[in-house]
């Protein structure tokens, strides 16, 4: 289901819950290599995608504010980003309310040459006993925030929606 495209239409009714979203991000902060597992494209490695026949890429969905937009756009224009966190760039690692800022940040530089492995193709998809990603982890994925607090946020709002004890606001038109 596409869910964050129809957001608005929840939003005007005075509710909006991406579950879908809480818990991958639930599943990136107990397993922080899931962060470097997940979809996303450094501008540094877009040559390398290119390379490959691939020449269109989206930058983000339906979501992120004009500031968001224009410091993507400038990243991927110039194929690099310097200017902060890669959290910067990526959908869901920003404030998120009431959970507010994910408390691990993926420092950009610390991955060049992340990507080469797998274009070598020395990836066998068996990551249970390779460690390559969990490495790199260690070299560029740094804690920035009160992990316990966010953590415990996201489980009680989790828990609340599965329970059946969430109730939206009720407008009436």
């Amino acid at each position: 289901a596409n869910f964050i495209s129809h957001s608005g239409e929840s939003l005007d009714r005075g509710c909006y819950i991406d579950y879908s979203l809480m818990k991958c991000t639930q599943l990136k902060l107990l397993h922080p290599v899931e962060l470097l597992k997940a979809t996303w494209i450094r501008p540094e490695d877009l040559a390398a995608y290119e390379a490959i026949g691939i020449d269109t890429f989206k930058i983000s969905g339906r979501v992120e504010q004009l500031p968001w937009i224009l410091r993507a756009i400038d990243a991927y224009s110039k194929c690099r980003y310097n200017n902060g966190p890669l959290n910067d760039l990526l959908s869901g690692l920003e404030d998120i309310e009431p959970f507010g800022a994910f408390p691990y940040k993926i420092d950009n530089a610390s991955l060049n040459g992340f990507l080469q492995f797998f274009a070598e193709e020395k990836c066998n998809l068996v990551c249970d006993s390779c460690g390559y990603c969990q490495q790199w982890v260690e070299r560029a994925v740094k804690p920035a925030g009160n992990r316990q607090r966010y953590q415990e946020t996201l489980e009680r709002t989790l828990n609340t929606i599965t329970s059946g004890n969430f109730r939206a606001p009720l407008v009436r038109e």
